[in-house]
């Protein structure tokens, strides 16, 4: 979780990675667009990270095939993740909203 500022910079810093190129078509695994960058890699995977427009928060991103391979063919979907909601919690593994597990010890009182 990032001020837009932050994010916004470190959306501006991503797009200049050698080889990461503007994606204007990307689309996360639930179909929302926004600012798509991608980079392909040399055995012909490419990948592409999709920002909100407007707080360039992470929506998700996804993976497909360039090239032929025995095992995918070229324009193949490889994975593809949407990030559906994120929260600021006191615990790993702890859900927004509940009160972090019992230890079951007792206090006194």
């Amino acid at each position: 979780m990032l001020p837009p500022k932050t994010a916004s910079t470190l959306y501006r810093a991503a797009a200049k990675i050698p080889g990461v190129k503007e994606a204007p078509d990307a689309k996360d695994a639930i179909g929302r667009t926004g600012l798509g960058i991608a980079r392909e890699d040399k055995l012909g995977n490419r990948t592409e990270w999709v920002f909100d427009e407007d707080d360039y928060s992470f929506l998700g991103s996804r993976e497909y095939r360039t090239k032929d391979a025995p095992y995918a063919k070229a324009g193949t979907l490889l994975y593809s993740t949407a990030e559906i909601e994120h929260a600021i919690v006191d615990k790993a593994g702890q859900v927004r909203g509940k009160a972090p597990e019992s230890t079951g010890k007792q206090q006194a009182g």
